[in-house]
């Protein structure tokens, strides 16, 4: 997954201009495209130029590996839905259907499958019990929070997605967007979340804050065992 991000003061740290990273995102993925799948890159771009440049390298999977772009509103969906890559969203269950909607209309517009993938992205805790995954989540998400808002906090600003990311876990939860509970708590959220948004692809964020290396790896080894075994 290549990522632009959300943040204008990291991108004008490398001298970029916020406002114009889309287009030469764009642009950099067709650039990047025709790199990997050529012996030789030619591009002229508005932002690119490459000449003859030779391509010495090749990726294992062909012609290229999986695609994926973060989609937060549905008029963001018609690109990736064109050019064949998958989406993932982080945003409520309500949200996320108008996305996955756009984007399988505009497939269906010209004529292209529905094998791509359109995931979710959700915080999540696993552990024995509901109070044990509670409590890990409640102490861990504020550190992850406040490094999330650092820079813009620095700036006097928030990121356009601040409203995803209230202050505690408990308000993260009654989003729809985490969870934290025990192997069967975790299951029934994940099949309800799929129910609503109609991902067929779903990722957990399974280490963030302060979650101790003990705690990420049982979190992660009741999720594996437990919560992926039903629906295998």
């Amino acid at each position: 997954m290549a990522l632009r991000g959300v943040s204008p003061f990291e991108t004008a740290a490398y001298g970029l201009d916020f406002a114009q990273t889309q287009s030469m995102y764009h642009e950099a993925f067709q650039v990047l495209l025709k790199g990997i799948t050529s012996d030789e890159l030619t591009f002229e771009g508005k932002f690119y130029r490459f000449a003859k440049v030779r391509m010495m390298m090749r990726p294992v999977q062909r012609p290229y590996p999986p695609l994926w772009y973060g989609v937060s509103l549905p008029e963001n969906a018609d690109w990736p839905a064109e050019n064949d890559v998958n989406i993932i969203s982080l945003a409520p269950p309500q949200a996320v259907r108008p996305i996955f909607e756009r984007y399988l209309s505009a497939r269906t517009r010209l004529n292209k499958d529905d094998s791509t993938l359109r995931g979710v992205g959700r915080h999540v805790v696993v552990a024995e019990t509901d109070a044990q995954a509670l409590a890990i989540a409640r102490r861990t998400y504020p550190r992850w929070r406040a490094n999330f808002f650092w820079l813009f906090e620095r700036h006097g600003s928030a990121p356009r997605v601040a409203n995803l990311y209230p202050k505690t876990f408990d308000e993260v939860m009654a989003l729809g967007t985490a969870v934290a509970g025990s192997p069967q708590t975790v299951a029934d959220f994940v099949a309800s979340d799929i129910k609503a948004t109609g991902a067929n692809y779903w990722t957990p964020w399974l280490a963030f804050g302060d979650m101790t290396l003990a705690e990420t790896l049982h979190s992660v080894k009741l999720f594996a065992s437990k919560v992926m075994s039903a629906f295998a």
